[in-house]
């Protein structure tokens, strides 16, 4: 099948115009891209409108002009004559290092850009696909158009070393659309290069290295942060727990000091009571009849320990008689007892305790007048 050729060189203006540009037959004025060989217009009722070569001994096989080297040439010229560029959006995947979970980045945002139109670099005349150099905002940015329908490059551009933005735009639709209408071919390549999108795709940017390193940065940084934190938390953890220490030592002195105020004070309250009962006891004008009653049936008791008991001691407190083998009083329940002791002879011992110390207990008020000072029965 011949070759539709969509594009040709307008001999006056030098200029490259769409078969929908230019009248029909001989009257096109039209020359062609590759050889420069005259073309007609065919704009029939039947087929695709097209050029096609006028000297019909020049066949499209004998001569290197293809549909898609066509289009590169009005993509050269689309280059030329216009500033902007719509860009789909790029993003890259990163593994995130604390959960292991790929994490999207955007590195160009979804964008029409304006640029400035370099160069070309691969011959249009003889490849599947072309390069243009542009810039856009002081980037070099590569831009292939391709029909190879098997371009599935993921590298940068790489001249002298340098590595070039690089984004590929898909042609490969262009010829059905040619087929099938008898439109403004122009605007179709103008529509397909500078502003759709769906057919854009970008293989490389230098940005994606940036914004890698600034989010492993940041995460290095929330690293340094939390560890940072947790060092914070730690050391307000150990202060806490000497500040515990602390506030323990001080309440167990406290509690040391009170319990030794507390013993000072029962020391010193004993010493007021012991003065206040032998004084009591040295006035005797104080005792009634009922206390002398009660004294003397003490002293009764205490005359039965002499002769029932064996190693007795007193209470230093209440001086009631007892066994030296008792800690505490049985009548007060005090613990310190005079040093002085008794020996008597043993007979039904814990009956006369257990009897004694009730009746000890009743008379309290005896031993705080000084009336149970019980040395001798003849102690009055």
């Amino acid at each position: 099948m011949s070759t539709l050729i969509p594009f040709a060189l307008d001999k006056s203006t030098q200029k490259i115009v769409s078969i929908d540009e230019v009248a029909q037959g001989k009257n096109c004025n039209c020359i062609c891209l590759s050889c420069n060989l005259d073309l007609v217009a065919s704009k029939g009722e039947v087929n695709v409108h097209h050029f096609k070569h006028k000297n019909k001994d020049t066949t499209e096989d004998a001569c290197e002009i293809s549909f898609e080297r066509c289009v590169f040439w009005m993509c050269r010229e689309v280059f030329e004559s216009t500033d902007s560029i719509a860009l789909p959006a790029y993003n890259v995947f990163v593994t995130d290092p604390e959960s292991d979970i790929d994490v999207e980045l955007n590195v160009i945002p979804e964008e029409t850009a304006s640029f400035s139109y370099s160069y070309y670099k691969t011959s249009i005349a003889l490849d599947q696909s072309c390069t243009f150099f542009v810039c856009i905002d002081s980037q070099k940015v590569a831009i292939t158009v391709n029909f190879d329908p098997d371009f599935n490059s993921k590298t940068p551009y790489v001249i002298d070393g340098e590595k070039l933005a690089h984004i590929i735009v898909d042609l490969e639709g262009s010829r059905e659309i040619f087929e099938r209408h008898n439109i403004s071919f122009r605007q179709v390549v103008i529509d397909l290069l500078t502003n759709d999108i769906a057919n854009k795709k970008w293989l490389y940017h230098p940005f994606e290295e940036q914004v890698k390193k600034s989010f492993y940065d940041h995460k290095l940084e929330q690293a340094k942060a939390y560890a940072a934190k947790q060092v914070e938390l730690e050391c307000e953890r150990l202060a806490a727990i000497e500040r515990a220490i602390e506030e323990q030592k001080k309440e167990d002195a406290k509690t040391h000091a009170e319990r030794e105020r507390e013993r000072l004070e029962a020391i010193e309250a004993q010493k007021i009571r012991e003065a206040q009962r032998l004084q009591a006891k040295n006035n005797k004008v104080d005792f009634s009849n009922e206390d002398k009653v009660k004294r003397i049936g003490l002293i009764e008791c205490f005359d039965s320990f002499l002769l029932r008991n064996n190693e007795i001691k007193r209470c230093s407190r209440c001086h009631f008689p007892q066994i030296i083998t008792l800690r505490k009083c049985d009548c007060c329940g005090y613990s310190f007892f005079e040093s002085n002791y008794f020996s008597i002879t043993p007979d039904n011992l814990k009956i006369i305790l257990a009897h004694e110390s009730l009746r000890a207990i009743s008379d309290q008020e005896l031993h705080n007048k000084g009336l149970l000072d019980l040395l001798i029965s003849t102690s009055d």
